[in-house]
């Protein structure tokens, strides 16, 4: 009896589908389906998904309405314990469902597992894009970025469904918006390992509406800031955690910067039981607070001191001990920049 069910959306996807099916199905013992679901392609993506003639793919057909309405109508279809995502231009690692299913059965505690994943643009070089690995470390990372790649993703099914569906208003955002929905009650973990090679190309959604993509995600993320700082956060301070090398003045990004000491606190109350955790997130908001700092100082030099020494007064006494060697060094380099401006 199957007991995953991966789940891949395709739109006009002939050159692609057929090896990112076989990729999914190579090296995986995992008893498992592979969901097609052909949102209206005009091209032979149906065609070639048939042509495998492999009874663990399943293909279904449907009106074209876009990936979020496919990926809800997914939700509904799903009867095996585990459900994973996959992309129709992507490249699945062999024995990346072994792997996810065996760390799912391992760890009750996680519902949410993804992995790292390399990327490359029109079959050029790939890059290894780094994720963090651990429920805190995920948490706190997404009001900076999406740190879990959806297409990654395997969870449970009832941590699925629970988590509702993708919402249709946050299009070409919709997997961020629904991680940062569900991020204070999902349980996450990245495993260590390559899982997926993106292949990434001009005309797919995230190129074609960059500008969309990045106005649904800062709303996402507003909300998500909202909820746990208790307040309203306007789009600018939401903006200088997404994007600080953008962010439109000294003043927003001072504003994150002190929202950033205030998560701290309250995440440190809600996330962190043991010291080993409190230090690590200690870690994670002293480096995100430099990050800051010097994003504003090239953007805003009048305001570079002041900036540098907003991120020092979280813990100055502690900051030169936060990481050793080259985090160290940098500590010292920022000092020196406000003792001797």
């Amino acid at each position: 009896m199957e007991c995953v069910t991966v789940v891949m959306p395709a739109y006009d996807a002939e050159r692609t589908v057929a090896s990112a099916v076989r990729s999914v199905l190579a090296d995986n013992r995992a008893p498992m389906t592979v969901l097609v679901l052909d949102d209206g392609s005009t091209d032979d993506t149906a065609a070639r998904v048939e042509a495998l003639g492999d009874r663990r793919v399943r293909l279904l057909r449907c009106p074209h309405r876009g990936l979020v309405a496919t990926l809800n109508d997914a939700r509904n279809l799903v009867e095996t314990p585990y459900v994973a995502r996959m992309d129709a231009d992507d490249v699945c690692e062999p024995g990346r469902i072994d792997a996810q299913r065996a760390h799912l059965e391992r760890h009750r505690d996680v519902d949410v597992v993804g992995g790292q994943f390399t990327t490359s643009l029109d079959g050029g070089p790939e890059v290894r894009v780094v994720q963090p690995q651990t429920t805190l470390e995920i948490r706190w990372s997404l009001m900076f970025r999406c740190p879990v790649l959806h297409p990654s993703v395997m969870a449970r099914r009832e941590a699925m469904r629970a988590a509702g569906p993708f919402d249709p208003s946050f299009e070409y955002a919709e997997d961020y918006e629904l991680l940062c929905r569900n991020a204070d009650r999902l349980r996450f973990a990245n495993l260590p390992r390559v899982l997926v090679h993106k292949r990434e190309h001009a005309g797919q959604i995230s190129a074609r509406h960059r500008e969309r993509q990045q106005q649904a995600a800062l709303r996402a993320l507003g909300a998500l800031l909202g909820r746990r700082l208790g307040r309203p956060v306007p789009p600018s301070v939401a903006e200088a955690f997404l994007a600080p090398t953008s962010v439109g003045s000294a003043a927003a990004l001072a504003q994150a910067m002190d929202a950033v000491v205030e998560l701290e606190c309250r995440a440190r109350a809600a996330w962190c039981a043991t010291a080993s955790q409190r230090r690590m997130l200690h870690r994670l908001a002293s480096r995100r607070l430099l990050a800051m700092a010097q994003a504003g100082a090239a953007r805003f030099p009048a305001e570079a001191r002041g900036l540098r020494a907003r991120w020092l007064a979280q813990d100055r006494a502690a900051a030169p001990r936060t990481v050793v060697q080259g985090w160290a060094r940098t500590v010292a380099r920022e000092l020196r920049a406000i003792d001797d401006p």
